[in-house]
Parts: structure tokens; sequence; C-alpha cells
């Protein structure tokens, strides 16, 4: 049996919403390198899907979000995202108008097209896959992200994309900030 009540937040994520609530850390909690943002070879053959990875990845390692333990399961979230796009793009293509989500059947008369079944299903996987890395608006709810120097140099060209960020580093200084605030 599985365990019971509303799943953990990641570390990473209760750190960058400065741990509401004052509950507990885990302090002897693996913690697992960041990725250099390999994408696992059997995502390559996807074009779709390898596609987002290189679009995703390098935001989720800057914010520590993706490490090498988590490069399995990000990369279920670019299938599932790749599989929706491709369910998508053939309900388009199939019919313009109000038929396009549907066929008609001698036997059951009209009924959804598959493509609407496998868009669903994908979708709802995704949306559960993208609240683990907190990819989702309620996911980000209370999040504040002040990245600093890193981000502008970046922004200026000098930085490395997908250059992982010291979260602990970056909690510190947002506890001054607010000390300096409060005084």
């Amino acid at each position: 049996m599985g365990r019971r009540g509303k799943k953990p937040k990641p570390s990473a994520l209760d750190k960058l919403d400065g741990g509401a609530g004052h509950r507990h850390r885990n302090r002897n909690e693996p913690k697992p390198p960041a990725s250099e943002a390999m994408c696992p070879a059997w995502l390559l053959g996807d074009r779709v899907a390898r596609a987002i990875w290189d679009a995703e990845a390098p935001g989720m390692i800057r914010l520590g979000l993706l490490t090498t333990a988590d490069r399995m399961i990000f990369a279920a979230l670019c299938e599932r995202a790749a599989l929706y796009r491709r369910a998508s793009q053939r309900l388009r293509r199939a019919k313009r108008g109000a038929d396009a989500l549907t066929d008609v059947t001698r036997s059951n008369g009209r009924v959804a097209r598959p493509e609407v079944g496998i868009a669903k299903g994908a979708l709802e996987g995704l949306r559960q896959l993208a609240a683990a890395f907190g990819m989702t608006p309620a996911d980000r709810k209370g999040l504040e992200v002040d990245l600093g120097a890193g981000a502008a140099r970046e922004q200026a060209g000098k930085g490395k994309p997908g250059q992982a960020v010291d979260i602990d580093e970056f909690v510190r200084r947002r506890e001054a900030r607010r000390a300096e605030r409060a005084e």
C-alpha cells in the first residue's frame, strides 16, 4: 500500500518558496549531482520529444530541479508532451469544423476519434509529471526565484546556459534580503 496524504514537495521547490509552514526539512535527503542535460539515448530517436528536452532542460537544471536521478522521469515528461502534440496535430489535420473530434460508425453512431482519447491521456500524464517538477502555475505559486548575477550574465551572453545554481547560496541571499527589509 502506498503512502497516504499529500505527496511531499521536492526539497529544491521547498527551498525556493522559503519552506512555508516551517516544517522540518530532511537533512539526510540524497542530493544527486546536477545533470548536464544529457538526453537519454532512448529519447534521441524522437525529434519532437528531443526538442522539448532541449527547450526545457536547461531552465530546470538552472533551478536545481533536474538532476542525474531525475533524467528518466523528465524524459517521460518530454515523451508525454510529444505524444500530446502529435495527437493534437492529427486532430487538426483530420477534419475541420464540428466533426473534427468525432467519427460516425454504423453500430455506435457518433463516437470520439481515437486521437481525442490519446490526447486526453497524454495531457493528464503530462500534467502529473509537470507538477513533480513545479512546471504548473499552481506548483509555482509562492516560489521566489531570483538567480542574481548568474541570470544577468547568462542574459548578457556571458554565462553558460543550463549552468546549475547553488540553491543553498540562493536561499542564504534571499534570507539576508528579508532580514534587511525587516530592519
